[in-house]
């Protein structure tokens, strides 16, 4: 999104920020479209969302600078700049990224989900006005969020067996809000939302203008064309079978691939007599994610986007 002009050097010390963070398959590219393809509607209100991918490597390049000790209000200054210099007075800037709380390859480590995130938000707080920052993260159903996020890592771990994947999991102990008390323990006046994934087709109007700040977010234009959601894992086992044999395979013939999977082997299938992902523990997974869901949205400090009562079963 761009609008031409001056940037005001006084800016960085008033833009709103909001940072999407995760979890990894909750649809980020999917929001970010949305978001671009409203790209008019929010330059009316000097909004600026750029791409996903600009956003992360601004906001990684970030982190390791300050790391390295350079100046917070330097790191912001060249952030802002980097990413709404060309917009005169923004107002909110809307960053998307999956990379910098955790990552994919080991999403869950025993029963603790992205570790770093605290750490992320301790540091994000510090670059940023408290009052100015807002952190949004979306939660997916345990079960399905494995099988979707060994789907993914095929990119990088070819011939990786999903039970080799989840061998650090507990998924069975679990609870995405054990991730979210440890950071209100550390960050306990942080600007925080959570919303659940499955409930994304009711709520991503609402959850676009929350995230942007948007006055009228009834006018946004809203995909309605199916979520690419990942594999099912009897997909993601063949996917990973058939790269273990495939070396040396191209980014372009790699997506075409994963696209092919995707349209064959949709995650929306449960898996068949699979040893590990049994229906009766997906059931249980499911259950005890409905039990933390409950139990998040009644966690001191922390906001939630749900379903409204009239659209929900």
């Amino acid at each position: 999104m761009t609008t031409k002009g001056k940037f005001n050097v006084s800016t960085p010390d008033q833009i709103e920020v909001s940072f999407f963070l995760g979890a990894h398959r909750v649809a980020l590219h999917y929001l970010n479209r949305c978001m671009l393809q409203n790209a008019e509607l929010l330059a009316g209100e000097n909004i600026v969302v750029p791409t996903a991918k600009a956003g992360a490597s601004a906001v990684s390049q970030m982190i390791v600078n300050t790391n390295k000790g350079q100046p917070l209000s330097e790191a912001r200054e060249e952030f802002i700049q980097k990413l709404a210099g060309d917009v005169e007075n923004p107002k909110r800037l809307v960053v998307m990224t999956n990379s910098i709380a955790g990552s994919i390859r080991a999403p869950i480590v025993n029963a603790q989900a992205y570790a770093p995130l605290t750490s992320r938000c301790i540091r994000l707080r510090e670059i940023f006005e408290n009052d100015s920052l807002r952190i949004f993260f979306g939660i997916r159903n345990p079960a399905k969020f494995v099988i979707s996020a060994y789907s993914e890592i095929a990119r990088f771990e070819k011939s990786m067996p999903f039970q080799k994947y989840i061998e650090r999991m507990d998924i069975d102990r679990f609870r995405w809000s054990s991730t979210f008390e440890k950071l209100f323990t550390a960050v306990p006046d942080v600007n925080f939302t959570v919303w659940k994934y499955e409930e994304l087709h009711d709520i991503s109007r609402r959850l676009i203008g929350e995230m942007t700040g948007f006055s009228e977010p009834e006018k946004l234009s809203i995909e309605t064309r199916p979520i690419n959601t990942g594999l099912s894992l009897e997909g993601g086992e063949l996917l990973h079978e058939y790269l273990a044999n495939s070396p040396d395979i191209a980014d372009d013939d790699m997506n075409k691939i994963m696209h092919e999977y995707t349209e064959n082997y949709p995650s929306s299938e449960m898996p068949r007599h699979h040893d590990v992902m049994t229906p009766e523990r997906i059931q249980q997974l499911t259950y005890g994610y409905d039990d933390d869901w409950y139990y998040i949205q009644r966690m001191e400090g922390l906001n939630t986007i749900t379903t409204p009562d009239n659209l929900a079963d």
